[in-house]
């Protein structure tokens, strides 16, 4: 168990700790460890999570970085699903179609042959419900706009 005694090795290397809290949760099964370290000086702490952060410890990668309040943390985790988005859509943007009208018997293989013949198909997906009923719609990314245009026309 890598408790307050091994945190407070480990991180006192960097400088003189005023607190550490650590704690263990059980996440799906797996036992999680989190803890905080408060040090005297800034400059330590700056100093330990450049010096630790994404090192290994008994086997596990450790993530150090400044704590933050649930508004700061919820602020950058928006900004990071932002960005993701964005990047989704600039990969797909001009790719991905929109097929409706789905006959209820067609296949994803048979979608990606029906479509194939206009270029190199990267995914083909027929939407379904929570309880595996198709919508009557899916979606056919092809490797480039181009081929996407000439499924089009």
């Amino acid at each position: 168990e890598f408790g307050e005694k091994e945190v407070n090795d480990l991180f006192g290397t960097f400088g003189e700790i005023t607190s550490t809290f650590v704690k263990q949760k059980t996440f799906a099964s797996e036992i999680k460890s989190f803890g905080f370290v408060n040090y005297k000086n800034h400059e330590n702490a700056v100093a330990a999570c450049s010096g630790l952060n994404g090192s290994e410890v008994e086997g596990n990668e450790i993530y150090c970085a400044r704590a933050q309040s649930k508004s700061e943390r919820e602020q950058h985790l928006r900004k990071q699903k932002d960005l993701r988005r964005r990047d989704m859509y600039s990969l797909y943007n001009g790719r991905n179609l929109y097929i409706k009208h789905i006959d209820d018997n067609m296949s994803e293989e048979e979608l990606r042959e029906v479509f194939g013949e206009f270029g190199t198909i990267t995914s083909a997906k027929i939407s379904v419900d929570e309880n595996g009923n198709r919508k009557g719609f899916g979606f056919v990314c092809f490797e480039t706009k181009e081929q996407a245009r000439a499924a089009v026309d």
